[in-house]
């Protein structure tokens, strides 16, 4: 299962694929586009993301590798 987050306000969804990078898609218009963890846009009719969202996305572990201890939140 790809790792997968809705945003709050806009409810486009954000898609890490297994090659790192960020796929989009609009909710309001269904346009998709894949984006760098940067935001930084590579292929697609979306050509706008946020950044904190792709970075959010992409740069957190992959949904199949939990986080290690040094990773881990304090309780």
């Amino acid at each position: 299962m790809a790792k997968q987050f809705t945003h709050a306000v806009s409810k486009d969804v954000y898609t890490l694929r297994e090659d790192g990078l960020v796929e989009v898609r609009s909710a309001s218009t269904g346009e998709t586009g894949v984006f760098t963890s940067e935001g930084e846009h590579v292929e697609g009719d979306l050509e706008f993301a946020e950044m904190v969202m792709c970075q959010f996305v992409g740069r957190s572990y992959p949904a199949d590798r939990p986080p290690t201890s040094a990773q881990t939140p304090r309780s």
